[in-house]
């Protein structure tokens, strides 16, 4: 997988697609803690976000060399278990079914559905892609687990964990303060490209830190940034439900690039 892989199926995720509350604009920006920070170097921490069921009403802003375009998404999340995601402009134009084994996309403007697994994707492109993964990229978490063999590189502020996935490095920042991830750098020497993941923008809610502000810029053969902004999270402890069938007017195609 290359990087661009990566941004590109986060891109095809995101377009083809309690306690509640409107966030309001005043946030937290991690990362700049100061070295007088009591949090204590060599004992690495990180914060995972923790919820049952999550509904998110977000705003993708995608731009490349071919496309520029701000995308509304309401994005449901039960944890470890399923993502629906829906895209609408006053209509209905797609909508998401993505699980552990699956992702299934309905193309409402051409009448298509999509069709497709996370093995299939993993075996096309080289690189552990999973479901997990674009969770922890929604909802602030780290992108892989902690391995015995990654780096910490402990640190009275910032501590940063390196680990290396199919030839590609992964650089995780973690603010020592409150032990969240808000930065992940991925540099794939051997053919020249880099991504940049930050959480740029925290806010508290259900008295833990979660991302509003995602951004990916991908640099290197491809050029893109994808900023994904919630304006909404609400907490469910239960009771989630979105309508998905697949109408038996719609063409089943594969996912592209499958």
């Amino acid at each position: 997988m290359r990087i661009h892989h990566m941004l590109t199926l986060l891109l095809l995720l995101l377009m083809a697609s309690c306690r509640s509350g409107k966030l309001q604009k005043k946030g937290v920006d991690l990362g700049k803690a100061t070295t007088d920070s009591t949090a204590t170097p060599g004992a690495l921490v990180i914060a995972e976000p923790q919820f049952t069921e999550l509904r998110l009403r977000s705003e993708a802003d995608i731009s490349s060399a071919t496309l520029t375009q701000k995308v509304p998404l309401t994005i449901h999340i039960r944890k470890d278990s399923i993502i629906w995601a829906s895209v609408s402009i006053g209509l209905e134009l797609a909508r998401a079914k993505i699980t552990k084994d699956s992702l299934i996309f309905l193309d409402r403007f051409n009448r298509k559905a999509y069709i497709g697994t996370w093995e299939e994707l993993s075996r096309t492109s080289g690189f552990d892609l999973n479901y997990n993964l674009l969770q922890a990229v929604l909802t602030g978490g780290m992108l892989f687990p902690a391995e015995a063999k990654d780096e910490v590189e402990p640190g009275s502020g910032i501590s940063l964990i390196r680990q290396v996935r199919n030839g590609i490095t992964f650089e995780s920042r973690i603010d020592n303060s409150v032990h969240k991830v808000f930065e992940v750098r991925g540099n794939d020497a051997l053919r020249g490209s880099a991504l940049e993941l930050g959480f740029k923008r925290f806010i508290t809610q259900n008295e833990q830190l979660i991302p509003s502000v995602i951004s990916m810029l991908l640099t290197g053969r491809s050029n893109a940034r994808l900023e994904i902004t919630h304006s909404r999270i609400e907490f469910m402890e239960g009771g989630l439900s979105f309508s998905f069938g697949i109408p038996g007017s719609y063409k089943t195609e594969p996912l592209p690039g499958i």
